[in-house]
């Protein structure tokens, strides 16, 4: 490789590190604990959300949550991944909407919100796939 190349090469690999950083920033801290790892333990055998959700006496939207984190920090594989966006009803028009306001400088989670009209966990659910390079 020439040193042009190579200066390319590292140019690009900024690039990606500084929206992987900023996606990671508008996702937010991730607190991992034993019942959330159990939850997507559970999920990745292949039990459903709701019946995650009588197991650990949670909301279906907090299970949802508990795996979205876990994917969020790299956890999961692209079968997971597809898993997840299918049981959220996640499709490529929802997928598009929310990565057109992520072109926009300084935008907030709630502002996603507002501008989508998509759920909460649905904009965390495509924000955490984005972060690990997952493309519907």
């Amino acid at each position: 490789m020439t040193k042009s190349e190579i200066a390319r090469c590292k140019t690009f690999f900024l690039v990606i590190q500084f929206q992987v950083d900023t996606l990671k920033a508008l996702y937010g801290k991730i607190a991992i604990f034993p019942k959330k790892i159990n939850a997507f333990e559970t999920w990745k055998c292949g039990e459903t959300i709701p019946t995650i959700t009588r197991h650990v006496r949670v909301a279906d939207a907090t299970v949802e949550i508990y795996i979205i984190d876990c994917i969020a920090r790299g956890q999961g594989s692209g079968e997971l991944h597809r898993r997840i966006v299918n049981e959220l009803g996640i499709d490529r028009n929802k997928f598009e909407r929310v990565q057109e306001c992520l072109t926009r400088s300084g935008i907030t989670l709630r502002e996603i919100q507002d501008i989508t009209s998509l759920r909460y966990n649905e904009i965390r659910a495509i924000i955490a796939l984005l972060i690990n390079d997952f493309e519907l």
